[in-house]
């Protein structure tokens, strides 16, 4: 009688002295649960039996995740348990942990009540104010964070029914102008949102785009279209389709380079306010790209380089006498450079 006495006695006291002294977030989805044991008004000591119960209410009978049972020391009345009832126990909501307890003497354990309300630690996990949306912050057992998700697949893993998004936002309360950027991405676009700037969108990914569309190597060397580029822009794709557009639509898809060609100019007189037609071969000149014809010689006073133009293989020019005395082109080289 006396034992039952004293059992009674203990729950009468544990149920009103077993409070959380503190419930700490561990990594995942467990938490330290803190509590006083008195037995007798006097605090306990010795290696007792504990069994923990979640429920979601004080006097319902529906138990969340499984029963932790276990064995712990109280020394001058303190225990401390590691309890982990699962990644959905902990969703926003109220819960209440029913503890059954029995001393190193006791076969069975004794329920103590009434059931003691779970603090708000094991929700540093969990944003009450996200709940609408499934869950809020998360942790996993392996580290990995996940927003609006229990099963983050990444380091930090965000989840969400329309555009997930990063916003970072420079105060300009250490002196810095104030600016916004948002990282985000939908079915349409991975997108860097200037929200300070009127929401516009400097830098977009859209859906399907090839591996290395844009590769940046070391040095600053850029390939578009490619991997390891090896000049300071380095295009990929199809040789003699895919190219540059320009904004008159005009596509260009050879990569030309500037040549310099040359002719021989033969000693010729030149009557007063005339000109001499003369031409250089350029075997593959694109039209209308030749530049800084000159001669290797210099032309008398009065002698003029005109009309300076390309055609199909050929670069076209005049020597102009624009004064009133006859005047003779000097025999030499005269070279133009051309784009091919």
């Amino acid at each position: 009688m006396f034992r039952i006495i004293a059992v009674w006695a203990l729950v009468a006291v544990l149920s009103a002295l077993c409070i959380p002294v503190a419930a700490q977030t561990a990594m995942g989805t467990a938490f330290t649960y803190q509590g006083r044991l008195n037995s007798g008004g006097a605090s306990a000591s010795g290696l007792y039996s504990f069994q923990f119960r979640l429920f979601g209410s004080i006097d319902g009978i529906t138990q969340i995740g499984v029963t932790q049972e276990m064995e712990a020391s109280v020394v001058g009345g303190l225990f401390s348990v590691p309890l982990d009832f699962g990644s959905e126990a902990f969703a926003g909501q109220k819960r209440w942990l029913q503890i059954s307890v029995k001393s190193p003497s006791e076969g069975t354990y004794t329920t103590l009540s009434p059931r003691v309300e779970i603090g708000a630690a094991p929700y540093a996990l969990y944003s009450t104010d996200a709940a609408s949306v499934g869950n809020g912050l998360m942790t996993a057992a392996n580290g990995n964070i996940g927003l609006g998700t229990t099963n983050a697949g990444l380091d930090f893993h965000i989840r969400t029914n329309d555009t997930p998004a990063i916003r970072l936002e420079q105060t300009n309360l250490g002196g810095w102008t104030a600016q916004t950027w948002d990282i985000a991405g939908n079915e349409a676009n991975f997108f860097v949102r200037d929200l300070t700037g009127g929401s516009r969108l400097p830098f977009r990914i859209r859906p399907g785009a090839l591996t290395s569309s844009v590769d940046i190597a070391a040095g600053g060397k850029v390939g578009i279209g490619r991997d390891n580029p090896d000049a300071k822009l380095h295009l990929g794709g199809t040789a003699g389709t895919d190219g540059i557009k320009f904004p008159d639509q005009t596509l260009q898809v050879t990569a030309y380079r500037r040549v310099v060609t040359s002719a021989t100019v033969v000693s010729t007189p030149l009557a007063p306010w005339t000109s001499a037609d003369l031409t250089i071969p350029a075997p593959g000149a694109q039209p209308n790209t030749a530049s800084i014809v000159n001669l290797d010689v210099d032309l008398p006073l009065g002698l003029i380089i005109s009309n300076v133009r390309s055609g199909t293989d050929e670069v076209h020019y005049q020597i102009q006498n624009i004064s009133n005395s006859p005047l003779i082109i000097p025999a030499g080289n005269m070279h133009a450079t051309v784009l091919q």
